[in-house]
């Protein structure tokens, strides 16, 4: 009879012990919650940081209020969920993702491709294609690269083309983390966009992706007005071994003074074997 009582007990301790735990997690999480709209940046930052790493335990707290918090909350709830990256924070992410505040859309938009459901790509390709804002076109985008979905592609290579330079150059960087052959051309194309920080990507995707073609087009690339392309233009020539470019190289050497001209002096003493004195 006795280790019957004390059987019960034990169990009664044990139950007793994981409601007063899971309690006081709760507490926390509410408190950690209520910090994020804290006037002061590092109580916000480190709040944050403490729910990104409570994982799944945040998930339930943050959804539950974040619907009606203020943008602040919702902005950084937002990253949060998208951080820990939970299939039940979908919902709640969708519903941001049409937020009046446009912060908060863009940080959604971002947030949904983290969680790597299919179903969502249809939803950010949506955004991507239709949405009346660059800055939301672009945080569509960052979503579909995260999704890092091979079916995305086609609709990242379409907005390569887009109006807005913002947006090219996230279609850029997303096509840049899952490469297809197709876009060797629209790459090539960008090399002479009219936005520096587009043509910059590009030249650097040509150098790093090995695209030979491009030989000719970064060869313009060295004569760019950008001292930063030029540079990056020397250091693709070199990732493509292009011997063709040596002539461009030491035009550049001879008029510029700069990083851009020692770093053509690197590539053309890689490329060459020799080292080259300027005249």
């Amino acid at each position: 009879m006795v280790p019957k009582i004390r059987s019960i007990l034990s169990k009664l301790l044990f139950i007793s012990v994981v409601c007063l735990l899971s309690a006081c997690a709760q507490t926390d999480t509410t408190d950690l919650i209520a910090q994020l709209s804290d006037e002061r940046s590092h109580i916000r930052r480190k709040a944050a940081y403490t729910l990104i790493d409570l994982g799944e335990n945040s998930v339930k707290p943050i959804v539950q209020v974040i619907a009606d918090a203020p943008d602040t909350v919702r902005y950084i709830g937002a990253q949060i969920l998208g951080r820990i990256g939970s299939p039940s924070a979908s919902d709640i992410l969708l519903s941001l993702a049409h937020d009046p505040n446009p912060y908060v859309k863009n940080q959604a938009l971002r947030a949904i491709g983290k969680i790597h459901r299919p179903e969502l790509v249809d939803t950010l390709t949506h955004f991507s294609l239709h949405s009346k804002t660059a800055e939301s076109r672009a945080a569509a985008i960052e979503g579909l690269s995260s999704l890092r979905d091979s079916s995305t592609s086609s609709t990242i290579l379409a907005l390569m083309s887009d109006p807005s330079p913002l947006v090219r150059k996230a279609a850029l960087a997303a096509i840049g983390k899952q490469w297809t052959h197709l876009a060797t051309q629209h790459v090539i194309h960008l090399v002479t966009d009219t936005d520096e920080t587009v043509r910059y990507i590009a030249v650097q995707l040509c150098g790093v992706r090995g695209i030979k073609e491009a030989a000719q087009t970064l060869h313009t690339a060295l004569n760019d007005p950008s001292i930063h392309i030029r540079t990056e233009a020397t250091k693709s020539v070199k990732l493509l071994q292009d011997t063709t470019a040596i002539p461009h190289l030491i035009t550049l050497i001879k008029r510029f003074d700069g990083p851009d001209s020692e770093s053509a002096l690197k590539t053309l003493r890689d490329l060459t074997g020799n080292e080259y004195i300027v005249q």
